[in-house]
């Protein structure tokens, strides 16, 4: 079955001296087939949560899988 794993996710983002937290260290999955709604208030890391699970961004900690393949890893 395929899968999408989120493990000790997190992203900030450097704001001069300032680190801003964008998204806090998550767990996540969502097997094939499963439905999963994204909701938040603005500013709560959305936007960043999906970058990170197209990978369109690299997360700061932690790794993405997918079916159990490190995203880093994968051409």
């Amino acid at each position: 079955m395929k899968t999408l794993i989120f493990e000790n996710i997190s992203k900030t983002f450097q704001d001069g001296s300032q680190t801003i937290t964008a998204l806090k260290p998550t767990n996540f999955s969502i097997e094939e087939g499963e439905f999963v709604a994204i909701i938040g208030p603005s500013g709560s890391g959305k936007s960043t949560f999906l970058t990170l699970a197209g990978g369109l961004q690299t997360p700061t900690t932690g790794r993405v899988l997918i079916n159990q393949s490190d995203y880093s890893d994968l051409p």
